[in-house]
């Protein structure tokens, strides 16, 4: 397991600020993100002291089309570079919102100090009404039945919702599990997605021995992607009541194949 650093040591080297940021943002940035639109890239930037070029290379993960987030995590306020920054989120803040986080110390314990987000519609209510939504929250509300009384407690969700994903903590840090509901093109899903490409090759190195253990996988690392996935599919027709408890058990063990995966390999 990687010993967690310190943010007297991230200050250290650059080489630090980054693991520091990739052990610490993932919780910063799930409440930055709170009510805001889905917008499907999301690019980070640990950069010690900020410049136009950091921010600029950050952003050459961004594609033309593609609405993103941008997270600058930074140690040293420059002037000139959050008035460039809220410029950019002037100009552009329906296809690119940029947010700058600051560490600091507030009675011993690490804070992340919001320096500047970008103005950004707010995400539009969900219509729970449609067939889709209410066989998804349904089959939520099945999950975290049949998951209390399995073998595998630790792939609990919060609570039922009216989506078709939701994120399970597997406590590795910058990784995440994701369990899908599929109603559209019927089958469940789990995945480890991971900003982190040096563990997502870490991984792919033992590609062999994993899919021995756990079946074929999809191995998703577009190098234009700011993250990489790894996934296991089940093809099942949720809409058929009769595969309700097939479905949502099969879900439950194949993330608890990939947490484990994870564990053993990283």
């Amino acid at each position: 397991m990687t010993e967690k650093i310190t943010l007297a040591e991230a200050v250290k080297s650059k080489d630090n600020f980054t693991k520091f940021i990739e052990q610490n943002e993932e919780e910063c940035i799930k409440q930055a993100l709170k009510g805001l639109e889905y917008r499907p890239v999301q690019i980070t930037i640990p950069q010690m002291t900020p410049s136009a070029d950091g921010l600029c290379s950050g952003l050459g993960a961004f594609k033309d089309g593609q609405k993103c987030y941008v997270f600058w995590f930074i140690n040293n306020e420059k002037e000139e570079m959050l008035e460039l920054a809220e410029n950019l989120n002037t100009r552009f803040s329906k296809i690119c919102g940029i947010f700058i986080f600051k560490p600091c110390l507030n009675e011993g314990k690490t804070e992340f100090k919001c320096l500047l987000k970008p103005e950004v519609n707010k995400r539009q209510p969900v219509n729970t009404r449609t067939k889709a939504k209410l066989l998804q929250f349904k089959l939520w509300e099945l999950y975290r039945d049949i998951c209390d009384g399995s073998e595998y407690p630790d792939m609990q969700v919060a609570e039922a919702k009216y989506q078709h994903f939701q994120y399970v903590n597997i406590h590795i840090s910058g990784i995440q599990l994701i369990q899908t509901i599929n109603t559209q093109n019927g089958y469940v899903a789990s995945e480890l997605s991971m900003r982190s490409r040096e563990k997502f090759l870490k991984l792919k190195e033992h590609k062999e021995e994993i899919e021995k253990e756990v079946g074929e996988l999809i191995w998703d690392d577009n190098e234009k992607n700011q993250t990489v996935k790894i996934r296991k599919v089940y093809p099942i027709d949720v809409y058929d009541s009769k595969n309700h408890k097939k479905a949502i058990t099969k879900l439950i063990e194949i993330g608890a194949e990939l947490k484990a995966v994870a564990h053993k390999y990283l």
